[in-house]
C-alpha cells in the first residue's frame, strides 16, 4: 500500500486504474462539499495531471479511464467522456434521466460505457453507451440497478437491489445472461470492477448500516471435458475464490 496525494488538496479519492498504470478520481473538498476538480494520477511517474473542469459546475468527479486514456465521470451529475486526443469532454445525454442524474462509471478498451441513472420515479437504471447508442440494462426483477464495470470481453458487473434496500453483487455476460456474485454469509454485497481475466473487487457487510469491508474474488475456472465437451475455458464461467 502507498498513499498518494494531489498535492495541497484537503481530499483526494482515485476509483479506477488502466493497464498502464494510470489512475483516475478527484481532488478538493470532498463529496459535495465545495469544488472539486477531476485528475489521474501515474504510478510509473509519480506525476499528477488535472483534467479542465466543466464550465459552470464545481464539482468534477472522475470514476474510470481506459488503456487509450479515454475517461468517464460526472460534474454534478452531468456525465461526460474525456478524449484525451482533442483533450475535450464530450458530454452524454442519457435517455429517460433527470437532469444531473447520470453516472458513467466503468469503460473498456472497446468504447463501452457502463454506468447509471435516475428517472422521475427516482428509480436507478443502469445504461450501456457506445457510440452514442445507448441501451438500458436492469436486473429483472431489480428495484435499483447498478452498472460499475465492462471489461474487453464485455462482462459486466455492478450490484442491484431489491424495494426493502437489501443490495447484492452480480455479473452479467456478453451473451447477457445474469449470474448473482455474493460475499458468503453477510447481507449486503457490492460488486465494483472486473478485469480480462474475470477476477473481481468489491466490498460486502453484515448489514446497510456496515461496518463495510473489501473484497477480491479471483476467478477459478472449474470444469471437465466429460461434462463440456467440446468447449472451451472461455466458454465456461467462472466461479470464484475469495
Amino acid at each position: 500500500f502507498k498513499t498518494v496525494d494531489y498535492p495541497g488538496a484537503a481530499n483526494t479519492f482515485l476509483y479506477g486504474v488502466n493497464n498502464l498504470g494510470v489512475a483516475i478520481g478527484f481532488y478538493g473538498a470532498g463529496y459535495f462539499q465545495g469544488a472539486n476538480s477531476a485528475v489521474t494520477y501515474s504510478v510509473p511517474t509519480g506525476t499528477w495531471t488535472a483534467l479542465p473542469d466543466v464550465p459552470n459546475q464545481s464539482e468534477n468527479f472522475g470514476y474510470g479511464i481506459n488503456d487509450r486514456g479515454v475517461a468517464v465521470g460526472s460534474a454534478l451529475g452531468v456525465p461526460w467522456i474525456w478524449d484525451p486526443t482533442t483533450l475535450s469532454y464530450y458530454f452524454l445525454s442519457v435517455p429517460g434521466a433527470d437532469p444531473y442524474s447520470a453516472f458513467p462509471i466503468g469503460l473498456n478498451d472497446k468504447g463501452q460505457v457502463v454506468g447509471y441513472s435516475a428517472g422521475a420515479s427516482y428509480a436507478q437504471n443502469g445504461f450501456i453507451e457506445e457510440g452514442g447508442a445507448y441501451t438500458t440494462l436492469d436486473v429483472p426483477g431489480a428495484a435499483n440497478t447498478l452498472l460499475l464495470d465492462i471489461n474487453n470481453r464485455g462482462t459486466i458487473v455492478g450490484t442491484w437491489g431489491n424495494a426493502a434496500g437489501t443490495y447484492q453483487g452480480f455479473l452479467m455476460t456478453s451473451a447477457g445472461q445474469f449470474v448473482n456474485v455474493d460475499y458468503p454469509g453477510p447481507e449486503m454485497t457490492g460488486i465494483d470492477g472486473i478485469n480480462d481475466r474475470g477476477d473481481l473487487c468489491g466490498y460486502y457487510s453484515a448489514s446497510s448500516s456496515g461496518p463495510y469491508k473489501a473484497f477480491i474474488a479471483i476467478a477459478q475456472l472449474v470444469f471437465s471435458t466429460r461434462e463440456a465437451p467440446g468447449r472451451s475455458a472461455r466458454d465456461i464461467e467462472p466461479q470464484y475464490r475469495k
